[in-house]
């Protein structure tokens, strides 16, 4: 409508404004910031966040294209690299070895819930952004075969070169955006994730529909909150926060958007500190996914986002606590077989 174009043409007119000063900032120091963010892995925290805030453009546009953050193989130290240098990294069905009778199992198990759960085991209404709904996942809801498997594949791998040995699991949630949704505005989740991981485990195959029209997950890869919320974002990237993800004209930026692919059974890790939205949903079915929270085991098993938008409910934190152990329980290494002893027939 005409809010909407009134709103396009500001921002058109905010990114004219600024082609002079991005190439002046993009022709300096980027030389020597490449270099740096090749081997990132010898970057401290202090550099690492410098990077970013002072070349979003360098990461986004170069760093960070798609060819750089999906894999289509195991390489888990490598995709640990990229996720903390571009705060997006995608394991596409090939690289967790295929596993299409689970994710069709999984679906199935998510529908039936959507169709049934009620408060509290299904979010306070309007409590997600832009119409999203979530359900915690119930006993019996395939949650333990679902860890195990992902545990036990590169996505487990993933976490560990990322963490280390205490990757703590915060929040664990069945997602859907409905029929309807709007596009979320494009964000972070620093008041409630604070730099932690989200991974969403998508069990739709999308096909052939048209792009970021059917509720899915995209994200600005490069282009980071700075851990200071009095600093926020570089200027580069806050031209489109706060933006609905349908109406940012990325071209005219020369900006890149990362849409979530079309295979089910892809994996996607985001930092909460990078720009992302959900796209709206014009299509005639519910955009499906399995969302998790993941960051150190210092912190609580669960997350402030869910004791806000389950309004603080004993029996959520209580169950966002048992998947906790659950996931726990799944990370515990296999002990070797117990050696035999006794003597040998002779």
């Amino acid at each position: 409508g005409r809010n909407v174009d009134e709103r396009r043409d500001k921002i058109v007119g905010q990114a004219d404004n600024m082609i002079l000063g991005q190439v002046l900032l993009l022709a300096v120091g980027d030389h020597h910031a490449k270099l740096l963010a090749e081997d990132v892995s010898k970057l401290d925290e202090r550099s690492l966040t410098n990077l970013r805030f002072h070349h979003p453009q360098l990461l986004n546009r170069e760093l960070c294209s798609d060819h750089a953050i999906v894999y289509h193989k195991p390489q888990v130290a490598e995709a640990a690299a990229t996720l903390r240098k571009c705060g997006v990294v995608v394991l596409e069905p090939s690289a967790l070895g295929e596993l299409p009778a689970l994710i069709e199992a999984t679906n199935a198990s998510i529908q039936s819930a959507f169709n049934t759960a009620r408060w509290p085991e299904r979010s306070r209404p309007n409590s997600m952004r832009n119409g999203r709904e979530a359900i915690i996942p119930s006993r019996g809801s395939m949650m333990d075969e679902i860890f195990r498997t992902m545990l036990t594949s590169p996505f487990g791998g993933l976490l560990h070169a990322y963490f280390g040995a205490d990757a703590n699991l915060q929040s664990c949630l069945f997602w859907a955006g409905p029929p309807g949704s709007s596009a979320q505005d494009l964000h972070t989740d620093g008041e409630f994730g604070g730099g932690d991981i989200l991974v969403f485990w998508t069990i739709d195959d999308l096909g052939d529909a048209p792009a970021c029209q059917n509720g899915e997950f995209a994200a600005i890869p490069g282009c980071f909150n700075h851990v200071s919320d009095s600093i926020g974002s570089p200027p580069w990237c806050e031209q489109v926060e706060d933006v609905p993800v349908d109406e940012v004209p990325f071209d005219k930026f020369k900006m890149h958007r990362f849409v979530q692919s079309r295979r089910a059974g892809t994996v996607i890790f985001y930092n909460s500190q990078v720009l992302h939205a959900g796209c709206p949903n014009h299509s005639a079915r519910s955009k499906l996914a399995i969302s998790l929270q993941i960051g150190p085991s210092s912190t609580l098993p669960q997350s402030d986002f869910v004791a806000d938008a389950w309004a603080g409910n004993t029996w959520a934190i209580s169950e966002m606590e048992r998947l906790n152990r659950m996931w726990v329980e799944a990370t515990k290494p296999t002990p070797p077989p117990a050696a035999t002893t006794g003597t040998s027939c002779k």
